[in-house]
């Protein structure tokens, strides 16, 4: 690993600055239904949510150009990732049995001594979130490549409590034939989308929104006469 002085992005979030995702991070387009080599594509041009789509991973061996660049913006090197729904599947399951806990319910009595909810018809209160801590192997920054390489086999792993998370309110996981996918606009949490609650129309209309608020990101950049960059392509992120 790379000897780095930038600051993780727990330490700039402690300086009341925020860590943001980079524009390149926009440019993917990301699905959790199997191996990254056939579920991560890479937008042509970050303003165009229509743009052309390249694979992430081209062969075996090497990936998109894309995947050198930072992660963040600023740039940082280290990141702990969360999941937006597991962060909230106690609080979702909690609720979900909210109506018929009396007589059924088995509580531990937290420090205010209010009740907790701990297991209702069968079932165990999910735990707190995971998290994942990721950082820069190669270069002192965490770049895209350091990112979906460690988060993807990641989430796959906690597939089947994304999927309870989301069916919660139902009593029943989303079912496989639903994608979910990591939606660009966060690094931690990490949102995802399902393509059950996210049905095709509103997802395109949400990555068109996401693509003209970079357009104008890019454009106040331009503006004031910031260097805009794009995997050493200045001024337009487009990858071709």
């Amino acid at each position: 690993m790379t000897s780095s002085k930038l600051a993780s992005c727990e330490s700039v979030r402690d300086t009341s600055q925020r860590a943001r995702p980079s524009l390149d991070f926009f440019c993917l387009r990301w699905f959790l239904s199997g191996p990254l080599s056939t579920q991560i594509k890479v937008l042509s041009s970050v303003v165009d949510a229509e743009s052309l789509q390249t694979p992430y991973q081209t062969d075996s061996t090497s990936f998109h150009p894309i995947s050198a660049c930072p992660i963040s913006d600023p740039p940082v090197s280290s990141i702990t990732v969360t999941a937006d729904v597991l962060n909230g599947w106690a609080g979702d399951w909690e609720d979900a049995h909210h109506n018929h806990t009396h007589g059924r319910g088995d509580f531990a009595t937290q420090p205010d001594g209010t009740g907790l909810l701990m297991r209702c018809c069968g079932e165990d209160r999910p735990g707190p979130g995971p998290s994942l801590t990721v950082a820069a192997s190669r270069q002192e920054f965490v770049t895209i490549h350091d990112f979906v390489m460690a988060v993807h086999p990641w989430l796959l792993a906690l597939e089947p409590d994304i999927r309870a998370a989301y069916g919660v309110f139902h009593s029943v996981p989303l079912a496989p034939e639903f994608d979910i996918l990591v939606h660009p606009v966060g690094l931690s949490p990490l949102f995802l989308l399902n393509s059950k609650y996210a049905h095709p129309a509103a997802l395109e209309v949400e990555r068109r929104r996401v693509a003209e608020v970079v357009a104008r990101k890019l454009a106040e950049k331009e503006k004031k006469g910031d260097e805009v960059e794009g995997n050493g392509m200045h001024h337009h992120f487009v990858y071709s």
